[in-house]
C-alpha cells in the first residue's frame, strides 16, 4: 500500500514485494519510507516539488478487483442530473417551532440569552488572559 500511495502505482509483483519487505525488515519503518522517497523512480516522477498521485489509470479495490478510472463516478451536469432525479440532492424542510413567515430565527428572548451566554464567555476569556500575562510579568500573584 505504501508502495501504492508514494510511487503512484500498483506493485509489479512478488519479487518486488519481497524486497521492499526485506527493506522494511532490515532497516525499519524510517529506513523503507526514505529509501522510497529516495528511489529514482519517485524523484524522476514526483521530485521534491510534486505531492505524490495515481499514475495508473488502474485503481486498486479491494472487493471488486481493479476498476478502471474511467468506469468511476463523475459528477458532471450529465451524473448531477441523475442524481437530483434519483432524489439525492432533494432538500428537506425543516419546521421549526418559531418558524413563522420567512424568518428563521429563534425568538427575541432566546437571542437574548444567548447573546448573554456568548458575552460573559468572552469577558471571562478575557479576564482569564489578563491574568495569566500579569502573571506571567509578575505583577500579580495567582
Amino acid at each position: 500500500m505504501c508502495v501504492q500511495r508514494v510511487l503512484g502505482r500498483n506493485i509489479y509483483g512478488d519479487r518486488e514485494k519481497l524486497s521492499w519487505s526485506i527493506v522494511l525488515a532490515t532497516k525499519g519503518l524510517a529506513g523503507f519510507v526514505d529509501d522510497l522517497l529516495e528511489s529514482d523512480e519517485y524523484l524522476n516522477n514526483f521530485g521534491d516539488d510534486i505531492v505524490p498521485y495515481q499514475r495508473r489509470r488502474i485503481l486498486p479495490q479491494r472487493t471488486l478487483g481493479e476498476a478502471p478510472f474511467a468506469s468511476m463516478p463523475r459528477y458532471g451536469a450529465d451524473y448531477r442530473s441523475k442524481l437530483e432525479a434519483d432524489g439525492y440532492f432533494a432538500h428537506k424542510q425543516v419546521d421549526y417551532p418559531w418558524a413563522e413567515g420567512q424568518s428563521y430565527l429563534p425568538p427575541a428572548p432566546v437571542l437574548l440569552v444567548a447573546k448573554v451566554l456568548t458575552l460573559s464567555g468572552a469577558g471571562a476569556l478575557g479576564l482569564l488572559i489578563l491574568a495569566v500575562a500579569f502573571e506571567a510579568f509578575g505583577w500579580i500573584s495567582l
